[in-house]
């Protein structure tokens, strides 16, 4: 199963809860009928939508048996999962984390680098973490610098600018 959001807080009293989204676009929660909620994938259990209200950066969700505000409470905190056949593909040119992390990365001029262990998303672009022995990079996951990413056989190949990487 795949975390597409995570509920932050509650919504009136009837029962609403917010969530965050954790996904490419707010428009994949239209159509859902349930979805899976819980700590862990493992912990997760079936809810039916009944509701739901989409803003901008937030959604507000109504479940059919989460029927009061101390019932959404208990909501708070925990994850929305979907199963495999319910993900929305990347857009070109991006990619899961999962897909990303544990890829080994070379420069153009064939120099390995380091594997990615961690992502850290900001508003305008991802960096992508690479350790190569005890030392770490942070390599923004621009144009300007990726050049070939193949998840299947988990490699990455950037540009690597004077400075970039400290040897």
């Amino acid at each position: 199963m795949y975390v597409i959001g995570k509920v932050v807080g509650c919504f009136g009293v009837s029962g609403y809860v917010k969530v965050q989204p954790i996904t490419h676009s707010v428009n994949r929660f239209v159509h859902m009928k349930n979805v899976f909620i819980g700590s862990s994938e493992d912990q997760s259990l079936l809810y039916e939508i009944e509701d739901m209200r989409i803003t901008d950066e937030t959604v507000f969700i109504k479940f059919s048996t989460v029927n009061d505000r101390s019932l959404a409470e208990k909501c708070k905190g925990k994850f929305l999962f979907v199963t495999e056949d319910k993900v929305l593909q990347p857009r070109k040119g991006s990619y899961f984390i999962h897909d990303i992390v544990d890829c080994c990365v070379w420069s153009n001029d064939g120099n390995f680098l380091g594997t990615v262990i961690g992502v850290i998303k900001l508003s305008a672009y991802d960096l992508w973490e690479i350790r190569n022995g005890q030392k770490d990079y942070l390599i923004p996951a621009v144009k300007n610098f990726v050049q070939k990413v193949d998840v299947l056989n988990k490699k990455i190949t950037i540009r690597v600018l004077e400075g970039m990487i400290e040897e």
